[in-house]
């Protein structure tokens, strides 16, 4: 048998230390990559003593599955583009189509267990994040509150036919009424990105027929009712979950960084009262931003100055740098979007200091259930059993009651309890970090507020971008050593 005998790698590959960020075709461009890159050139090691070369490429998920991967057998391979790689960077879409999904999962096995490349946000927490279904899984794990939530299939099977509309039979007596006597619903695809196709039904009880009555273990009558579920739910699941107004009008996001909270947001929503001859006494029309936030870089969500090369990869060299500055101040000159712009106004997303409480329940309950998930966001919201009293006392102007305990967390006392409770909603790897500064055509009032609040929050010229960029830098040098 002949033995194949291959050539060490020459010394320019040696030398080379490349760092892969992966993410999909349609991605290359968008914020979550080019600031990352614009901070890891900025903070990239000096040459080491063996002169390493360090790279970064930015490389389309579709296109590196394209090149084929070896997975069946210990044959020894020459791939010297490989072997140069010092880690890679997940950046790709927890809300990517299911099929993508599948293959990333995959492909990030292979890289960790196979081919022994270290992964930030490894397969385990994308396989995680990219299932809601799983996030309340999560929540449930870490003993953490969220809305009451149910998952549904939707699909019909390839023998059965299929209608132009679909829907499931949910049980009523598993959801709160609100004053009105309705059930409000958020209807949530399983697996999406950025609130698309999450549509908020309001529905009236049945009562219980024949056709409908069934009878629990436990005793309790079961009466179901339709929900119609949008069509554009890929997997066929669907997730049934009682509306939660917020409290304050608030949602919160708060990213984390190796274990550990990073910084974090709060966002305003806004909401509005139906007519009273509508029958709704405390229904809210609730606007679409409440549930589709774009991403917290503002008012844009894209960057140019990357150049492709010849295999159509974004490719950077870490020694060199970029970014244009403006003569008047040396802030960084970002042009406007070309896509994903947010929907979220400057001056409803302000900085927020992490109260006490919230870094115990995130980093001691939950982020030690997920290890390999390196960085990314937790959002939740304050909402009440006790909802009703608080919200009239905040109506009418009465805070006498609100007060700050020794964690720094607002409670509000009413005579049935402790309000508000915290119900966590969403887990996600690839989350947007905030930005301040914004487009010229952006209200220069709002950015101004937002750096005001930053500045009570957050250290002097703190960069969450360049702070992840170097904990990415000491997670790979340090395996590589």
């Amino acid at each position: 048998m002949e033995t194949k005998k291959y050539e060490k790698a020459s010394t320019e590959t040696r030398d080379r230390r490349r760092l892969i960020v992966l993410t999909l075709r349609k991605h290359q461009d968008g914020i979550w990559i080019t600031k990352l890159v614009e901070g890891l050139k900025e903070s990239a090691p000096p040459p080491s003593s063996s002169q390493h070369r360090f790279e970064i490429d930015v490389i389309a998920l579709e296109d590196w599955l394209g090149k084929g991967w070896l997975i069946s057998d210990k044959v020894e391979t020459n791939d010297d583009d490989k072997s140069s790689i010092i880690g890679l960077v997940n950046r790709v879409s927890d809300a990517a189509s299911p099929a993508l999904f599948k293959a990333c999962c995959g492909l990030l096995a292979v890289v960790e267990n196979v081919l022994h490349i270290p992964v930030w946000n490894g397969s385990t927490a994308y396989s995680l994040a990219g299932n809601k279904w799983r996030h309340h899984i999560l929540f449930r794990q870490a003993n953490l509150s969220a809305p009451i939530t149910m998952v549904y299939y939707t699909g019909y099977g390839k023998d059965s036919e299929r209608t132009t509309e679909r829907t499931v039979e949910i049980d009523t007596g598993i959801f709160r009424q609100n004053e009105a006597g309705r059930f409000e619903l958020l209807i949530k695809p399983n697996a999406g990105g950025f609130g698309v196709g999450i549509e908020k039904q309001s529905i009236l009880p049945l009562i219980a027929s024949s056709s409908s009555d069934q009878t629990h273990s436990f005793g309790r009558k079961k009466t179901t009712r339709s929900i119609r579920i949008p069509e554009s739910f890929e997997d066929e699941m669907a997730l049934i979950q009682q509306y939660e107004q917020p409290i304050d009008g608030k949602l919160y996001r708060v990213w984390f960084l190796n274990g550990k909270v990073q910084c974090a947001v709060e966002r305003t929503i806004h909401v509005a009262k139906k007519e009273e001859e509508q029958g709704l006494l405390d229904a809210v029309a609730t606007s679409t931003a409440e549930f589709t936030s774009g991403c917290a870089g503002g008012s844009f969500c894209t960057l140019p100055g990357s150049t492709r090369n010849h295999s159509g990869n974004i490719s950077y060299d870490a020694k060199q740098t970029q970014s244009n500055k403006d003569s008047t101040n040396g802030s960084s000159v970002l042009e406007a979007p070309k896509s994903l712009a947010s929907t979220v106004a400057p001056s409803n997303m302000l900085p927020w200091r992490v109260p006490r409480e919230v870094r115990r329940e995130i980093e001691d309950q939950l982020l030690p259930l997920v290890a390999d998930a390196h960085c990314g966001s937790i959002e939740f919201l304050h909402s009440s059993p006790c909802r009703s009293s608080a919200t009239a006392m905040i109506r009418n102007g009465d805070t006498s009651e609100i007060h700050e305990n020794d964690n720094d967390e607002v409670e509000m006392q009413t005579t049935r309890g402790h309000c508000p409770r915290r119900l966590y909603f969403d887990f996600n790897l690839l989350s947007t970090l905030p930005i301040i500064e914004g487009p010229k055509d952006v209200d220069s009032s709002a950015i101004e507020q937002a750096k005001r609040a930053a500045e009570m929050v957050w250290p002097k010229d703190y960069d969450p971008w360049l702070e992840l960029a170097r904990a990415i830098w000491e997670f790979f040098v340090t395996a590589d050593a």
